[in-house]
């Protein structure tokens, strides 16, 4: 990933509003999501990292956008946004696809949670899914292919001062 030929209007479009409100407190992101949503997005998590863990994969999951915006200016307590918007990324790149088709596969066993699919699936670009449980509802976008790294996903975040927090991370090899 190149930073200086990217920018968040190339990556996400102009028609989304963009947070650049840099990194927030993670305690504080999850009690601004009440304990519902903060229970659900732990069952979703430690799903991940079983999967990760057992397919050896490192895993990144920031929690971004009007959420993580919000944690930033306390005096901003406007929560219309209900979603929790996740971007998801695991290493190696090559096997990013396989992560997604055991997630999928443990999601659907479990019967917690349910997956709507966003868009098609093509490798190299993000791919979107809706994760339901209940009313609670988690936009993941997880990076393709060409997505870049971990590494890169962190620092397009920090360099460009989205807001984000870093709800796990494993395994960086440094």
């Amino acid at each position: 990933m190149r930073i200086s030929k990217m920018t968040p209007e190339t990556i996400f479009g102009s028609t989304r509003p963009i947070h650049y409100t840099g990194h927030a407190d993670t305690g504080r992101y999850i009690e601004l999501l009440g304990s519902d949503t903060a229970e659900a997005l732990h069952l979703l998590l430690a799903t991940m990292s079983r999967i990760a863990l057992s397919n050896r994969h490192e895993l990144c999951v920031l929690g971004v956008g009007s959420r993580a915006d919000i944690t930033y200016r306390n005096q901003n307590r406007n929560l219309r946004h209900h979603d929790v918007d996740l971007v998801i990324a695991t290493s190696p790149e090559q096997q990013r696809v396989g992560y997604q088709d055991s997630l999928r596969m443990a999601v659907a066993t479990e019967g917690i949670f349910r997956i709507i699919e966003r868009n098609s699936v093509q490798p190299f670009l993000p791919v979107k899914w809706a994760i339901v449980k209940g009313d609670i509802e988690f936009d993941a976008t997880f990076l393709g292919l060409g997505g870049g790294s971990i590494l890169d996903l962190m620092q397009f975040h920090t360099y460009y001062n989205l807001a984000h927090t870093y709800l796990y991370l494993t395994g960086l090899r440094g």
